[in-house]
């Protein structure tokens, strides 16, 4: 229900504020009127302020601030507030103040501005110009609308325009560009790894292929260890090829899944190469095989910076002379427990400075390989 906020000589505050109101003159954000019959130049000054930066309305004073007052019955505030919100579109909302000024009724309208312009009253536009308004022209009506961000220039329709004038290689050679996506990873290199883990996985073995997204790397876990005679070495360069499922495996090569026997490791890390990422890792973890990618190369952040550890930093030099190093071994190197070795040798490996390999009951961790280097 509409509510119109009634004040009188003794609230100070708003009534110090009327009063400095009326001292002022007319302006950009300040009008006044004698009465409520002119209410068409009412609502016309309501949707100027809307348009502009707002302002407010001053009812029941002369032009020059001299109180008048105006008579106010029972229905004469909310019917002023449904006019003016009847006549404007998008509808304008007045705050509408009641207050008793050198003993005479003053009402006060604060017209904020729009935030979807223009504001039109019984379909035109006006804007404040100094002490009066004016009607917009159609374009200034279309510039303010345009600035209100509601739609930009480019989005509107193009005068005499036909489906004639698009050139049509033009817009193939947009869509072309248009259409070009980059992904985080090398897609033939994501699908490369989940075909060899379904083709070479252990069927016997009750767990999934699975594709593990984190947000510096995808694994691709295969359940199952790699067939007697083949390493996780051999997976870095040219092998032999020794599927455990010889038809599935013939099947994804029919439909040329599998391009060449034996190649599947290497064609990930060319295709790794030529995207500006690290080759991917291979390693034995937990009775799978796992391929690694990620997406940055490695840097000294990784084991000089202020999280590091001391003794993580050691292990690093003790890999890049050794080798390699186990749990057992690192746990008797500082003096840890195996729980603790583990759980530093962990950390190293999500970082992507060592990659576990080896057996499982047999695991060692070496220093990730970057662009064929340790």
């Amino acid at each position: 229900m509409f509510s119109p906020k009634k004040i009188n000589a003794t609230d100070t505050r708003m009534t110090a504020t009327i009063l400095q109101l009326l001292r002022a003159s007319e302006s950009e954000t300040l009008e006044f009127k004698q009465s409520l019959g002119e209410i068409r130049e009412i609502i016309e000054t309501a949707g100027a302020f809307a348009n502009g930066q707002g302002g407010t309305i001053v009812i029941g004073v002369t032009n020059v601030g001299r109180v008048l007052g105006v008579d106010i019955g029972k229905d004469t505030l909310e019917a002023l507030a449904n006019s003016i919100q009847q006549q404007t579109d998008p509808k304008v909302f007045p705050s509408i103040v009641v207050a008793e000024v050198e003993g005479k009724t003053v009402i006060t309208l604060r017209i904020e501005e729009s935030s979807i312009k223009p504001v039109l009253v019984q379909g035109r536009g006006y804007k404040r110009i100094g002490k009066s308004y004016h009607v917009l022209s159609s374009s200034e009506l279309t510039r303010l609308f345009f600035s209100s961000g509601e739609i930009s220039w480019d989005a509107g329709p193009s005068s005499g325009a036909t489906l004639d004038d698009i050139d049509v290689e033009i817009l193939r050679q947009f869509l072309r560009r248009a259409r070009q996506e980059r992904w985080e990873y090398p897609l033939e290199a994501l699908r490369e790894a989940i075909v060899n883990a379904t083709c070479h996985r252990d069927y016997r073995d009750s767990g999934n292929v699975q594709v593990r997204i984190f947000d510096d790397r995808v694994e691709v876990w295969s359940p199952g260890l790699l067939p007697e005679g083949i390493t996780i070495s051999d997976l870095y360069r040219t092998h032999n090829s020794r599927p455990r499922n010889h038809r599935i495996a013939r099947a994804f090569f029919l439909i040329r899944y599998i391009e060449q026997w034996g190649t599947g490791t290497l064609r990930m890390i060319e295709l790794c190469r030529a995207a500006g990422l690290p080759e991917p890792e291979y390693a034995e973890m937990s009775g799978a095989v796992v391929a690694t990618f990620r997406k940055a190369k490695l840097t000294k952040r990784y084991h000089e910076g202020p999280e590091q550890i001391e003794r993580q930093k050691r292990a690093i030099e003790y890999v890049r002379q050794q080798g390699r190093i186990t749990t057992q071994g690192y746990a008797q190197f500082f003096n840890v427990s195996i729980r603790t070795a583990r759980r530093d040798l962990t950390a190293l490996v999500d970082k992507g400075v060592f990659h576990r390999a080896g057996k499982s009951k047999a695991s060692y961790f070496e220093l990730t390989k970057v662009d064929g280097r340790n």
